[in-house]
């Protein structure tokens, strides 16, 4: 083991255990720390790649255990996985009525007002599905209305999925005959750490679901898979997005065995929600697409524009068109690309659509193309996880300067990468250069 392999491994370990403790505030001190744990991390994934897998295994374990020096300092969504879970463990439903609404009922699950006064949008219903809402429940029902307690045991149940998915992901790499090093790429990456057991993030579970499925279907169980796939859509809606894939490549058949399989898991929906309840978390989600804007791309490039065109706030009317967009260029490309195309490189271009056209994008949004990332050799994902830190300069009051300074280093490596490709493959009738 050389000495930039330990010192990159010393350094990206301590940045991990100073990270849990910045605000989301101190812009240069969180993007100084994050960049220089993401140099350390690169460092390691390229230098490191013949060490030990128990080696790794720990380093990946030591780094996730490190985030519960303290609570969540990047995202206050945490308030309402405590005010969901109380809910969800005095058998109220999450999606009956909106955190203000609840603050004036007797079964309120904050009667001291602390949860709601810390809540980023305690005017909405909840937006999120079945399991995470059963996970939040359990945790509350052991911790006794002790939010501390709350928080830790959730970021247990987070580590467990993470866990779980680094596990299955090292048999999955061998499965498919990929390098093993690649799990690296997803297991020692800072943005994911911070984001999922150090901010609480229910894309754990999605993930580790996502994983699960891969691994059922090499397995020939089409039917277990779909059920997996079917608790990551009840852990996050947007796997959704990936049925055309899926679909291309399963056939009709195999397909609607899957989906079959898939809607099974919706039962997970019945203690939960009616059709009254139903109706408010899909008035949330229309509310999240037309009212919210963060850290967007295209969103952020035409927005401009779009005032010189209309009157209207953009959000209200460029935003469903951008998704309708994406949705429609994500079904075209799956359809015109051929079978032999690698399903895992379309899925993460299906999900890089979804992100560029979205006007809302949370640096865990991420945590799906970092994942796919590993079965393919498309790095705009990871190039893309080392800067998406810099949306929290949001928080600062100084979001522009930073948001161009995402986007513009990422345009950059996208354009640097058509062009390596195009040098690479050449025109038609044209020898190709070596890679």
């Amino acid at each position: 083991m050389n000495a930039t392999v330990i010192t990159s491994a010393i350094v990206w370990l301590v940045c991990l255990l100073v990270l849990p403790v910045v605000p989301r505030e101190s812009a240069w001190l969180l993007t100084g720390t994050f960049t220089i744990a993401f140099t350390a991390f690169v460092l390691l994934h390229h230098f490191g790649k013949q060490l030990p897998f128990q080696s790794l295994w720990w380093l990946a374990v030591a780094a996730r255990l490190a985030t519960f020096v303290a609570p969540p300092q990047l995202s206050d969504d945490y308030f309402r996985f405590v005010w969901d879970g109380r809910l969800v463990a005095t058998g109220h439903s999450p999606y009956a009525h909106t955190p203000e609404e609840q603050a004036a009922l007797p079964s309120s699950p904050d009667p001291s007002g602390t949860l709601l006064a810390r809540m980023n949008s305690p005017a909405y219903y909840s937006v999120y599905p079945p399991v995470p809402q059963y996970v939040w429940g359990f945790c509350a029902s052991l911790a006794n209305g002790n939010p501390a307690l709350e928080c830790a045991l959730i970021r247990l149940m987070v580590l467990l999925a993470e866990l779980t998915t680094l596990f299955m992901l090292r048999h999955l790499l061998k499965r498919l005959q990929l390098p093993p090093h690649a799990w690296m790429l997803y297991a020692l990456n800072p943005l994911i750490i911070v984001e999922l057991c150090g901010n609480l993030h229910p894309e754990a579970f999605m993930v580790c679901f996502l994983v699960a499925a891969a691994c059922l279907y090499l397995e020939g169980k089409t039917g277990f898979a779909g059920v997996a796939f079917g608790l990551a859509v009840m852990s996050k809606l947007l796997p959704l997005m990936l049925l055309p894939v899926i679909w291309k490549y399963l056939g009709h058949r195999r397909f609607f065995s899957f989906v079959a399989s898939a809607l099974s898991t919706s039962l997970l929906c019945l203690p939960l929600a009616d059709l009254t309840t139903a109706a408010n978390v899909f008035d949330s989600l229309s509310l999240y697409v037309v009212n919210f804007e963060f850290n967007a791309a295209f969103y952020a490039l035409f927005k401009p524009l779009a005032r010189l065109l209309s009157d209207k706030d953009p959000v209200r009317w460029l935003a469903p068109l951008l998704s309708a967009s994406g949705a429609l260029l994500m079904v075209w490309w799956v359809i015109r690309s051929p079978k032999s195309a690698s399903p895992v490189h379309l899925m993460l271009t299906c999900w890089l659509i979804y992100l560029l056209t979205s006007t809302t994008i949370h640096p865990w949004y991420l945590a799906v193309p970092v994942l796919l990332s590993v079965g393919c050799t498309n790095r705009l994902a990871l190039v893309w996880s080392g800067l998406v830190v810099l949306s929290y300069a949001h928080y600062a009051a100084t979001g522009l300067p930073w948001q161009l300074a995402e986007y513009g280093s990422l345009a950059v490596y996208a354009a640097v990468m058509v062009y390596r490709r195009s040098r690479r493959d050449g025109p038609p009738g044209v020898s190709t250069l070596p890679a």
